[in-house]
């Protein structure tokens, strides 16, 4: 074979990645599947490969009844070409790999070894290892280094492994496995191989990053092999599970525990929770704390969940995994984490407030992944109530039924006022489900044969997604908004205009289009009031002097608001009234105070009003704080994104020192606009 050596994209190189490691034939559907991309991407990836091979003298890409295989020596070669080490350049890279290499690397990590890897200057790689060590630091681990072992990592078993799993997860997201040289080729390859086939027979279903994370998590946990809190009620639950015996044929080499811990690892990826202990007081303090987590959440937010009992459960039963994740050493990634930060910061950054507040409550490590899946709970829950007349029945389809599940049913239903989701179902039930049920169609994140018309979407909803979904229920005669009636009023030409068999075909290739992903009518998005427009509108106070009482604060504070009409007098009194029976439950930082109440108590429109108070104020003598804002929330919602701004606030020290120097409302917007 040749030695010329192409460059491939991230996308071609997953592809060969996947044809390396099957054995057998694998469809164009399943090569999109396991590479998350579409079919059309995937023809263009295997038109890539086979001018690969044919410039490797490779032979031809084996081809078979739709189906796409390598023969055995070309997998050896295959592998072998991908094993060749790429350059990292990427700054982030760069520290997420040494992340992942000091804290379980077989090979020793040397400044000289991490300056021949990347290919930079002595100087750029210790400025990446000083941010590696800023980063552990905030995780509580520190990095070491001795002439005899290099770098290394030391801190608790748990971090370790949480933090591993984390920027490994990072890394593989612009980075094929392979560059991450850290445990033997062969060894993760097998591992990838023997945890593929586990997971075929136990019928779960893990994506490939997942899986390759997963391999290395076992190489570490046999690395660093550490005690576990498995009790009777566990082992009985696990002897007699069909995982564990599928377990047992594939890794003979893990110890008995390493095999348990691979089974409830892989149980979690289910919706299988037998393997929770029942502890009586374990399970009070937690369904106690989830039901504080929610408390909290609503007087700081100003928001009243409907199923408010039901949220408590869904969130004590997270709490429950967790705490049992914990407990056994085994940590997890919430693979939806970069989009619910990115598509819900509002909601995140309430979430993290709250958990901050309650986190010495917390019975294990509080990290932002764990952060990340209450938000998605909380976001579950946070849907509207209205109906239409018109409405359209639809399925909800995903490889498995989780809490991502429930968002994704909630931004459904908060984005169209006429679509009732009848159930969330695996893609293999949706055909056979009851016809009394009258679908119309299928929402689904996963591509299969449906006898229903089906739109496919991302985990997060995005824009293009809505578009998509309104555009098919235009299609099929239902308005997704009350208001709108463009395409159908298109479609109502089309039909006066052509016979009946050609609207049919146009209409049935207008449905194939919109399963492409294509679509025809925009979804309307929504402004968002910043917290500098409402500076803008209702200015700043400035107190040089230092304030003791803090209720006359807040009715000086909110005056202004009380003037314009956002509010009543009532509103003002129940803030006063919750910090009476609370205590200063509206201190969301250090210097930062929020004052506010709920819809139902006055407010008719959103408003934001600010007094600085130079030399502090007091709060009940348990606080002191220097900036005061008073929040007028009308509904549910509006505010959210507002109090999302103030509490990015207090992440920037700079800024806040800027705003105690201002003197007038020109100066406070002119640093806030630098912020958002």
């Amino acid at each position: 074979m040749s030695d010329y050596m192409p460059s491939l994209s991230k996308s071609t190189r997953n592809v060969l990645q996947v044809l390396a490691n099957e054995k057998n034939p694998i469809s164009v559907n399943q090569i999109a599947k396991y590479t998350k991309s579409s079919r059309r991407m995937v023809y263009y990836d295997i038109g890539n490969i086979k001018y690969l091979f044919k410039n490797l003298n490779a032979g031809n890409l084996k081809h078979d009844g739709g189906e796409y295989y390598l023969l055995p020596e070309q997998r050896k070669f295959v592998k072998e070409f991908l094993n060749k080490k790429s350059v990292i350049t990427d700054k982030a890279d760069r520290i997420s790999y040494i992340i992942c290499s000091t804290i379980c690397s077989e090979n020793e990590i040397h400044l000289e070894s991490l300056v021949q890897r990347f290919g930079i200057s002595k100087n750029a790689s210790l400025y990446d290892l000083a941010e590696t060590r800023k980063i552990l630091d905030r995780y509580q681990l520190t990095l070491m280094n001795s002439k005899k072992n290099g770098y290394y990592v030391e801190g608790d078993t748990f971090r370790k492994r949480s933090v591993f799993l984390y920027y490994l997860s990072q890394f593989l997201k612009n980075n094929s496995y392979t560059s991450l040289d850290i445990f033997n080729q062969e060894t993760v390859d097998l591992y990838i191989s023997k945890l593929k086939q586990v997971i075929k027979e136990m019928e779960i279903e893990i994506d490939e990053n997942d899986i390759i994370a997963l391999s290395y998590l076992l190489l570490v946990v046999r690395k660093f092999p550490t005690s576990y809190q498995f009790n009777v009620v566990d082992l009985n639950f696990i002897i007699a599970s069909k995982g564990l015996k599928i377990i047992d044929r594939y890794f003979t080499e893990l110890l008995n525990h390493e095999r348990i811990y691979l089974l409830i690892y892989l149980l979690s990826y289910s919706n299988n929770r037998g393997f929770l202990r029942k502890d009586t007081e374990k399970d009070f303090y937690l369904l106690d704390l989830a039901a504080e987590i929610v408390k909290t959440f609503e007087i700081l937010s100003g928001f009243s969940f409907e199923k408010r009992e039901e949220l408590i459960n869904s969130i004590y039963m997270h709490l429950k995994l967790s705490y049992y994740n914990y407990c056994c050493s085994m940590p997890t990634i919430n693979p939806l984490h970069d989009e619910i930060k990115e598509n819900y910061a509002d909601l995140f950054k309430i979430t993290e407030l709250c958990c901050m507040k309650l986190k010495d409550k917390f019975p294990y490590t509080l990290f932002e992944s764990e952060i990340t899946y209450l938000t998605m709970h909380f976001g579950a829950f946070m849907k509207n109530a209205r109906r239409n007349a018109t409405s359209a029945n639809v399925l909800l389809t995903c490889l498995n039924v989780t809490t991502s599940v429930k968002l994704l049913k909630a931004e459904i239903e908060n984005q169209f006022d006429n679509i009732i989701v009848v159930d969330t179902v695996k893609p293999e039930e949706v055909n056979s489900y009851p016809k009394e049920a009258k679908i119309d169609f299928v929402i689904s994140t996963v591509n299969f044969t449906c006898k229903y018309p089906i739109i496919l979407v991302h985990p997060i909803l995005t824009a293009k997604d809505e578009s998509n979904i309104a555009s098919l229920m235009t299609l099929l005669n239902i308005e997704y908004k009350t208001d709108n009636r463009q395409f159908k009023t298109l479609l109502d030409i089309v039909k006066r205009n052509v016979d009946e068999k050609v609207y049919v075909k146009i209409k049935n290739e207008v449905g194939d289009y919109l399963n492409s992903g294509g679509s025809f009518l925009n979804a309307p998005g929504s402004h968002q009031v910043s917290l500098s427009d409402m500076i803008e509108q209702y200015g700043v106070q400035i107190h040089q002097e230092k304030e003791k009482n803090w209720e006359d604060a807040i009715r000086v504070t909110a005056k202004v608001l009380l003037d314009d009409g956002c509010i009543n007098e009532h509103y003002i009194d129940t803030m006063v009234s919750l910090t009476k029976k609370y205590g200063p439950y509206f201190v969301i930082s250090p210097q930062i105070a929020v004052a506010h109440a709920q819809p139902k108590d006055g407010a008719f429109k959103i408003g934001v009003s600010l007094s600085i108070y130079k030399n502090g104020l007091d709060i009940m003598k348990k606080e002191k704080v220097k900036f005061l804002f008073v929040l007028a929330t009308p509904n549910q919602n509006e505010h959210m994104h507002i109090l999302q701004n103030i509490a990015c606030l207090a992440e920037h020290p700079d800024a806040m020192d800027q705003m105690m120097e201002a003197v007038c409302k020109e100066d406070i917007l002119h640093t806030l606009n630098k912020i958002y």
